[in-house]
């Protein structure tokens, strides 16, 4: 249990969140600007992210692709 623990309360810079994700900044940029991410914790270079925005970014990209454009209800 502790292991789950320790992974939801990692954080990431935006460009580990880019490398696990496959996406570039900008498009993690365009997520949070349409409201589809949540912002980043902190501003500028002490901004962080979580295992919370990582699961919003890979849900996301799930169903892009799949031609779903409903993503509000992400």
């Amino acid at each position: 249990m502790k292991q789950a623990n320790a992974m939801s309360d990692k954080t990431f810079t935006l460009d580990e969140l880019c490398t696990l994700t496959d996406l570039t900044k900008r498009t993690v940029r365009y997520y949070m600007q349409m409201g589809l991410v949540e912002r980043p914790i902190g501003e500028t270079r002490a901004a962080h992210y979580t295992s919370g925005h990582l699961d919003q970014l890979l849900r996301v990209k799930q169903l892009y692709p799949s031609g779903q454009h409903m993503l509000s209800e992400i």
